[in-house]
């Protein structure tokens, strides 16, 4: 059986991948950087493929305009686009974050902007899903009700606020883990159970980037500002502080103390 991506989808993702090419080459001062565009571009091409990879004909379908795209890119953006062949013969120095390292760095049609990697559009596979629920789809309205119960859970708002503001000088995998953590905790701190607004979301680091932390999901945790102070809080005072303003209960407490032995901080 043949899948593929509806003819009115690919006419959506279109106009947004030019918006977000338009982005790079003209980033507004202190609203966005050209950094922040590029993120929001690798994010979006990046969901595209993890939503449509289940489509047997994906790569079919995705191929005939990620030509034109690689073009769009050439004409608006000139010399400051690079190709992976460019990089590697003036050995050019580039940031590819690990994500994009493990899921494009084989590809030739990597493309690079001020040294930060620009995901293909066209680098895509069929990949078969595993331990669906069959239950949840976009085609029976019981499906439809099963996708909107889950994400009722989730402040639409905010998530769509994390994926459109990527934390500065970051890498991309790091700001794609955000907002993948935002959704894996239901938007609430991961010690005090407290919903997370905008302003008051601290991605931290469970082993320190100086002791050898990554920017990979399994060592990044989202936390409250209180929190994330009081992780790292030595002096008593400070901590008495805070622990007030919390009010922990003992397992929340088991969760803080094993965060501040990562940070080779003694429990408290």
């Amino acid at each position: 059986m043949e899948s593929h991506i509806r003819e009115k989808s690919i006419a959506k993702i279109k106009p947004n991948l030019k918006r977000l090419i338009y982005d790079i080459e003209f980033p507004s001062q202190g609203k966005r950087t050209e950094y922040q565009a590029i993120c929001r571009y690798n994010v979006y091409v990046m969901g595209i493929h993890d939503y449509y990879q289940l489509a047997t004909k994906v790569c079919d379908d995705l191929t005939p305009f990620a030509l034109s795209v690689h073009k769009s890119l050439r004409a608006r953006l000139k010399e400051r686009v690079k190709t992976a062949k460019q990089v590697r013969k003036r050995k050019l120095p580039c940031e590819v974050p690990k994500v994009i390292r493990e899921r494009y760095g084989k590809s030739k049609q990597l493309r690079y902007v001020a040294g930060h990697a620009v995901v293909p559009v066209g680098y895509i596979r069929h990949k078969p899903p595993k331990s669906i629920n069959r239950k949840i789809n976009s085609y029976t309205s019981e499906g439809r009700a099963e996708i909107h119960k889950n994400l009722d859970r989730i402040d639409m708002t905010v998530l769509h606020y994390l994926m459109r503001n990527p934390v500065l000088y970051r890498t991309i995998e790091y700001n794609d883990n955000r907002f993948s953590l935002y959704s894996a905790q239901m938007g609430k701190c991961a010690v005090s159970g407290k919903v997370l607004s905008i302003g008051d979301i601290h991605c931290h680091h469970k082993v320190p980037r100086y002791l050898g932390g990554k920017d990979n999901y399994q060592n990044l945790v989202l936390v409250c500002e209180d929190v994330h102070h009081l992780i790292h809080a030595t002096n008593p005072d400070i901590i008495r502080k805070y622990m007030e303003i919390l009010g922990l209960d003992q397992k929340q407490k088991e969760k803080l103390n094993k965060l501040r032995s990562l940070v080779h901080v003694e429990s408290y």
